[in-house]
């Protein structure tokens, strides 16, 4: 990327490479830790968050970070002020990142040192996590059985199933759900799933 190009991308961030406080109050409205049941709405949340500061760029890989030294015009190898500026906003966006972290997802991170670098251990980790959370919800949804529980009892659980799967960005249209609650009733609702399917 040209200079040019990363100065102005560092301009545009100016706000948050002097006042990294600015984004607290908006970090601080994330609704969820970060844990392994959660990635994929909390990574919805804080993506909406560093998109509407142009922060992304800086987490993606879609910008890379200026040379440490440059050459003056005698060719000595000098501090780039390009790469302090980066330095401190990549500082203020992994400190930001990391006060949305449940403790178990911290510990993930310790080794990292920069905000990018944190983007994508949590990228690597809890992609997998979250396709195999995905699919042992979607396992107990199709497992659940009223058995002798009250039907209000055995509702309750088929919702809190669908709740957790509409987390994570599964949406269980209500056809399906209507399959799901049917299915896991015993024999003595049989003339009643008979009149639904109807």
């Amino acid at each position: 990327m040209a200079t040019s190009s990363l100065s102005s991308t560092f301009s545009q961030t100016a706000n948050i490479t002097q006042s990294p406080i600015l984004l607290l109050p908006t970090i601080s409205n994330i609704s969820v830790k970060l844990d392994s049941t959660n990635y994929l709405l909390w990574k919805y949340q804080i993506t909406s968050i560093f998109e509407s500061y142009s922060l992304l760029d800086l987490l993606d890989g879609s910008v890379q970070h200026p040379a440490k030294f440059i050459a003056d015009r005698e060719g000595v190898a000098i501090e780039n002020p390009l790469y302090k500026q980066w330095k401190t906003c990549d500082q203020a966006l992994k400190t930001l990142i990391n006060a949305t972290f449940s403790p178990s997802a911290l510990t993930l991170v310790l080794a990292q040192t920069t905000a990018q670098g944190v983007w994508q251990v949590l990228e690597r980790r809890y992609t997998s996590l979250s396709r195999t959370h995905v699919w042992s919800l979607k396992a107990e949804l199709d497992r659940v059985k009223k058995n002798n529980d009250f039907i209000t009892v055995y509702l309750d659980r088929v919702t809190v199933i669908r709740d957790k799967l509409g987390s994570v960005g599964v949406l269980i249209d209500d056809e399906d759900l209507l399959h799901v609650v049917l299915k896991g009733l015993p024999p003595e609702y049989d003339a009643f799933c008979s009149a639904m399917r109807t």
